[in-house]
């Protein structure tokens, strides 16, 4: 988000778009297996820590796989809800138990999206 504008009167916000797949659609789902996506949610979550922030609302669609000089990374989205790190706490620590969140959450995603026979099994 670049910031809001007015357009014929009314308020707009100035976003970028940013391309890729949402993760929790099947075109997101589809692209890689378990063994890949940890590492680029963990890279996201990781860059959110290095800000001292993490994101509050963990669904799947706040996250896109995209691609970017023909690396797969995934971008974090509605960053409306963040949290402080809290100083006292392992910031790896926090990354490390979102990103198993976000992994469970993706499993059981693609088991509902097979069994809707929107991927293959």
């Amino acid at each position: 988000m670049y910031g809001e504008a007015q357009h014929e009167g009314t308020r707009a916000l100035v976003l970028s778009d940013i391309g890729g797949s949402c993760v929790a659609e099947p075109e997101g789902a589809a692209v890689l297996r378990e063994q890949d996506v940890r590492p680029l949610f963990d890279q996201a979550l990781r860059a959110l820590a290095s800000q001292g922030i993490s994101h509050d609302d963990m669904k799947l669609d706040n996250f896109h796989l995209v691609n970017r000089s023909g690396n797969k990374i995934i971008m974090v989205v509605d960053l409306e809800r963040i949290n402080l790190l809290p100083s006292q706490k392992d910031p790896i620590q926090i990354v490390q138990a979102d990103v198993d969140f976000l992994m469970q959450a993706y499993r059981d995603h693609l088991k509902c999206l097979q069994e809707d026979g929107l991927l293959p099994k």
